[in-house]
């Protein structure tokens, strides 16, 4: 039962990463295409990410492993990091005329992955002091 539930944290966790990555790519090709970026999109990037979070999440949950744990708040903060290229491609180097409430909700998606990593993060750190 134990290796049914890592094999299980795994696959979530994999297809948590896929599903970030889809919202990344999704985001910049509904940048450059500024025809395309509607309200629909910022719904399916939200999906997306909800998906997303609640397979990582899961996947943390299935994976009782201190190391795993470490290594997944880390890939988190690196997602929330790249997810901020999209913003930054939107805010400067286009010129489309986005409204202000798709900026700021692209910059909390990114924010949301950010400060669950690092949270995690911290969350991990005092768990290793605390065991010491």
């Amino acid at each position: 039962m134990n290796k049914l539930k890592k094999i299980l944290g795994i696959i979530l966790f994999i297809i948590g990463l896929f599903f970030i990555i889809t919202e990344i790519l999704f985001t910049l090709s509904s940048l450059f295409n500024s025809n395309l970026f509607k309200i629909n999109n910022l719904l399916t990037i939200i999906i997306l990410n909800g998906i997303s979070l609640i397979s990582i999440l899961g996947s943390l949950k299935l994976l009782d492993n201190t190391n795993w744990k470490l290594t997944i708040s880390i890939i988190l903060i690196i997602f929330g990091i790249l997810y901020f290229v999209p913003v930054i491609i939107s805010s400067f180097y286009t010129n489309i005329n986005f409204h202000k409430d798709i900026i700021i909700s692209l910059s909390i998606v990114s924010i949301l992955l950010l400060l669950s990593g690092i949270t995690l993060l911290i969350q991990q750190k005092k768990l290793n002091l605390l065991q010491k």
